[in-house]
Formats: structure tokens, C-alpha cells, sequence
């Protein structure tokens, strides 16, 4: 079998690419939220928090898709025949759906958490967010992405693990952000704290994730 190995400048341009496209496509889904939010809480749904659910649903996939595009425009170098736009539409629908699932989480833990302080609140929503959110997205991501992935090549087996790590371990630490106030309070500080979180985010991602293509030689190089 033909030996493989990616071309010399993809792994940082994989890297590159999974932190520019959270700390860009985070910071868009907060500034979605954040113009829509006002008019939704208007609304007797958005007082009981369903349409609040489906614009945080819609800002995932916002963040997903951004995500999906750089990633693709990385992949393209090592995998020319990957289908880019299957790559962005199931990487917008994987960040639809944790969306959804962490903000019904989210909702429940304020409808539900008693008596707790605020920075417990925070606290434990980071956590959640952090647990959660990254277990769950690296699954759906992991997933729908190696499904893609099969067109290109024949060894993706172990990119939903690799995936699942990666999202979890950016998850968690992007999260701390929230224990330590970063983008806790106003419109601004909002927006910055989800392109820096985005950042750090996809920094762990790229970094965790890089390595597994050296195990997924392209159909054309077999």
C-alpha cells in the first residue's frame, strides 16, 4: 500500500481553520441572538422560552455552518473531491441540534435551580455547557462529518472519537470563560467573550483533531 502522509502545510492550515471559524462564526451566532432577542422575549412564547430555544438552535447553526465552510476550505487541500457543501450542511446541523439540547438544559436549570446564587449559576451552566455541549457535539459533529468523510476516504472509523474529544476538551475550556466573567455582562463584552471562547475553542479542536488524517490516506492515493 502506498505510503501516506498530508501535505506539509496542512496540518496548520487545518488548525488556522478551526480556530478562525468558531472565533468568527461563534461571535456571529451571539450577535443573532442578541438582535433578535428583544422581539422574541416580546412574545408569549418567548416569555416561556420556546422561541428563545429556536433562535439559540438557529445561532448554533450559524456557528456550525461558518465552522463547516473554513474547515472544508482546509480539507480541500489534502481531499480535493470532498463535497464541501455536505461538509458545512451537516456541521450547521450538528451545531442545530446541540444547540437545541443545551438550551433546553440551560432553560431548565434557571426554571429549576432554586435558590442558587448567581456564580453558581454560572458555574454549574459552564459546566454543563462544557459536558454537554462537548460530548454531545463531538458525537454529531464526529458523525455526520465521517459520513462525509466516506466519499473521500476509507478510513474515518475513528474520526467521531477523535472529533468527540477534541470538541469536548475545546468545550470545557472555552467555558471557563464564563467562571472567570469574561463576557458575562453587556452587548460588547458578549460578542468578544464568544470570539475569544471560539478561538480557544478551536484552537483545542484543530490541535486534537490534526493528527487523525495522517490515518485517512485519500482514495486516490490507495
Amino acid at each position: 500500500m502506498e505510503t501516506w502522509a498530508p501535505p506539509k502545510d496542512f496540518a496548520g492550515r487545518w488548525v488556522l481553520a478551526c480556530m478562525a471559524g468558531l472565533a468568527i462564526g461563534a461571535p456571529l451566532a451571539t450577535l443573532w441572538g442578541l438582535s433578535v432577542r428583544p422581539s422574541v422575549l416580546a412574545t408569549e412564547a418567548g416569555r416561556f422560552g420556546a422561541l428563545l430555544v429556536v433562535v439559540r438552535a438557529v445561532g448554533g447553526a450559524i456557528a456550525g455552518g461558518v465552522l463547516g465552510a473554513a474547515q472544508a476550505w482546509a480539507l480541500r487541500r489534502a481531499y480535493p473531491d470532498l463535497p464541501a457543501a455536505a461538509w458545512i450542511g451537516v456541521s450547521a446541523g450538528a451545531g442545530f441540534a446541540v444547540a437545541v439540547v443545551s438550551g433546553l438544559a440551560i432553560g431548565a436549570l434557571a426554571r429549576h435551580g432554586g435558590a442558587m446564587p448567581i456564580a453558581g449559576y454560572v458555574v454549574v451552566g459552564a459546566a454543563l455547557h462544557g459536558v454537554l455541549g462537548g460530548v454531545l457535539g463531538g458525537v454529531l459533529f464526529g458523525i455526520g462529518q465521517a459520513r462525509v468523510l466516506r466519499s473521500v476516504t476509507d478510513r474515518r472509523g475513528t474520526w467521531p472519537l477523535v472529533v468527540t474529544l477534541g470538541v469536548m476538551l475545546g468545550t470545557l475550556v472555552a467555558s471557563l470563560r464564563w467562571i472567570f466573567g469574561l463576557g458575562a455582562a453587556g452587548s460588547v463584552s458578549l460578542v468578544v467573550g464568544a470570539a475569544i471562547g471560539g478561538a480557544v475553542e478551536g484552537l483545542v479542536l484543530g490541535l486534537v483533531t490534526a493528527g487523525a488524517f495522517r490515518v485517512m490516506p485519500p482514495r486516490r492515493a490507495r
